[in-house]
């Protein structure tokens, strides 16, 4: 589990080997984090939250990886 922003079953797929990065991005004009960005070996951004809002923008299609059929799979409701 990455944390509470991302949904157990994408942090399985992508982050499965502890391999995935997260970046904080802020302002110094403005207090405190105001997104993180979830990276994957091999997708590229896969998830951004915006911290203020907890509005997610999440991958739901990819075909660079073998694990992009799951990904769409995954974001079916």
């Amino acid at each position: 589990e990455l944390d509470r922003w991302v949904p157990p079953g994408l942090a399985r797929l992508l982050c499965g080997a502890g391999d995935c990065v997260v970046v904080a991005e802020f302002s110094p004009l403005a207090p405190g984090p105001a997104a993180r960005k979830y990276y994957a070996p091999g997708i590229g951004l896969f998830l951004d939250v915006k911290l203020a809002t907890g509005e997610r923008i999440r991958l739901t299609q990819c075909n660079v990886d073998a694990r992009c059929a799951a990904v769409a799979n995954l974001a079916r409701p």
